[in-house]
């Protein structure tokens, strides 16, 4: 079951967490449409500015991931993330690398 990752209501948000062992870096800036994030995992950029989306891996690429798990946006009506609704309709999950394999298939 993936892991639930809590957001705040907040426009532009930053914050550290070890999952799997791994410390990810994660900040999310509100532009006009939709959010962007960037993502480190142990002080490596993974990923910077890309784009939010609903139901959409934030890691594009299974070799970005490395040996961790990704991250994904659940919103209702697949709508863009938008911070004022973070915890309410739209919450962000962790998939491990373990799920991740499973999704693929």
């Amino acid at each position: 079951m993936p892991q639930l990752i809590e957001l705040e209501q907040a426009p532009n948000q930053k914050f550290s967490i070890i999952l799997e062992g791994f410390r990810y870096d994660l900040r999310f800036c509100k532009t006009v449409q939709p959010m962007v994030v960037d993502i480190k995992r142990d002080n490596l950029d993974v990923i910077m500015g890309s784009r939010c989306l609903s139901d959409s891996f934030l890691i594009p690429y299974k070799y970005m991931e490395g040996e961790g798990g990704n991250f994904r946006f659940i919103t209702e009506k697949d709508q863009f993330p938008d911070y004022t609704l973070f915890g309410i309709s739209q919450n962000l999950y962790y998939f491990t690398a373990a799920e991740m394999a499973e999704v693929r298939g």
